[in-house]
């Protein structure tokens, strides 16, 4: 399940370590992999310290990335932490070949460990959404009432139809400005 949304400030990263408390505290093994450079949900989990090696070396297949995996103080989640060094995800996928599906193949060892995968994304179109936008069984994209949020949504719809990506998997919801998303639980 990935969190996205082409702008920021909608509130992806705090519903992103909702989802993921909520599944882990119902005995659910989640792990919660923080893509965003910002590490925000890394935060929030504890453990904002980055990746104990490169972004690099995970992408090549040069670190195994079950190796980065840290456990979190909760139950059932745990989590790949937010690193600097996925502000150049698009590159290192490129240099990797540039596989659309190149993310897939990172994640397709956890099924055997976790029920779930949640992950939360950047926001942005590139190599690293598209792959996100394609691993995803399930896309939340948390939205708030704006004329700029409405047009990255619109986007986001065009940006679907033009990659032939399936649009029935994916679900907008709303966050008021005046609504403040806590992280239920984690504090």
């Amino acid at each position: 399940m990935a969190f996205y949304n082409l702008k920021g400030g909608v509130g992806k990263t705090a519903a992103a370590v909702n989802v993921a408390w909520e599944a882990a505290s119902s005995g659910v093994p989640t792990l919660f992999w923080d893509f965003d450079p910002q590490a925000a949900s890394s935060w929030y989990l504890q453990h904002d310290d980055g990746l104990q090696r490169s972004a690099k070396k995970l992408i090549k297949g040069r670190r195994p990335v079950g190796a980065e995996v840290r456990r979190t103080a909760w139950e059932y989640l745990d989590l790949l932490p937010g690193d600097l060094g996925y502000r150049h995800m698009d590159l290192l996928i490129e240099q990797a070949g540039g596989k659309p599906d190149a993310l897939a193949d990172l994640v397709r060892p956890f099924a055997e460990q976790y029920a779930l995968l949640v992950l939360d994304c950047p926001p942005n179109f590139s190599r690293l959404s598209d792959n996100i936008l394609r691993v995803s069984d399930l896309l939340a994209v948390p939205t708030i009432p704006s004329p700029l949020s409405f047009r990255a949504w619109e986007q986001l719809r065009e940006h679907f139809k033009e990659e032939g990506l399936p649009r029935k998997r994916w679900h907008r919801s709303f966050r008021w400005w005046t609504v403040a998303a806590p992280c239920i639980g984690i504090g």
